[in-house]
């Protein structure tokens, strides 16, 4: 009996791990790590093709290049969605994604931003100004 529990839950770790994962936008390859559903990652690029992200981080220096990587419960269409950049209670930006593929996940370079020092929240909005992904990202000087 012992033995069937074992290899029913090996099975089911294996059927667990091999899950599908939504791609960063149109065009994008085999899917790499992605955030929990409702959550936004930070990092210093993306992978080319991948949703993976390099140099993961909630922390960047002023002027080193940074993207957010959110992901959502149900797919979305890029044009339904706006990500929201918000520093101490002001909305900064509402940027616009990149026309594609309705996906559950979607990645954006905040680079061209120039954000300066401080505490921003970055949120994925849908159309009804409701926040599908959230994380939060330290800019030092």
């Amino acid at each position: 009996m012992r033995a069937r529990s074992v290899a029913v839950l090996l099975a089911a770790l294996v059927l667990g791990s091999c899950s599908a994962q939504a791609p960063a936008g149109a065009g994008a390859g085999a899917a790499g790590p992605l955030p929990p559903v409702g959550v936004v990652w930070f990092g210093t690029s993306f992978q080319p093709g991948t949703t993976t992200i390099v140099g993961q981080t909630t922390t960047v220096k002023q002027g080193t290049p940074v993207v957010a990587l959110g992901r959502f419960l149900t797919a979305k269409s890029p044009e339904d969605l706006t990500v929201q950049i918000v520093l101490l209670g002001t909305t900064r930006a509402r940027l616009p994604l990149p026309p594609g593929a309705p996906s559950t996940s979607f990645g954006i370079d905040l680079s061209a931003q120039k954000l300066g020092p401080g505490p921003y929240q970055v949120n994925f909005v849908d159309t009804k100004r409701r926040t599908l992904a959230s994380g939060t990202l330290t800019v030092t000087p």
